[in-house]
Formats: C-alpha cells, structure tokens, sequence
C-alpha cells in the first residue's frame, strides 16, 4: 500500500503545479521498477508451497483440533 500513498502524494503534489516545480529524477524510475518487479513477484509467491515444505496444513490443524 506504501506505492499507492506515493502515488497519491505526487498526484496532489502535481496538481499544485502553480505553487510549485516537480522535476521526476532517477528516483521515479527506479520507483516504478520496483512496483513492477513487486507486482510480478506477488503473482509468482505459493503460500501453498510453503506449508507443504513445512508439513502442515490447516486443514489438517483443523483436524487435530476436532479430535482432541
């Protein structure tokens, strides 16, 4: 959500444009590379991955529970 604060800030900072001058630096660039390469690494992350590396499941917490 922090992407979405500061893109929200630099919106209202560039509609103040009469009060003040925004020039975008390297900054900005890399900003953006790394909204992207977040976007694309939360579409390639399993959480499923790393409960069946753990064996556990909840599922089969769940299980237990009911049991005891």
């Amino acid at each position: 959500m922090t992407d979405v604060f500061v893109v929200a800030v630099l919106v209202a900072l560039i509609q103040f444009g009469t009060l003040l001058q925004i020039t975008p630096g390297p900054g900005a660039v890399a900003f953006g590379a790394v909204v992207i390469s977040t976007m694309l690494a939360a579409e390639a992350f399993d959480t499923r991955l790393l409960w069946d590396r753990s064996g556990g499941s909840a599922d089969s917490a769940e299980g237990t529970l009911e049991r005891g």
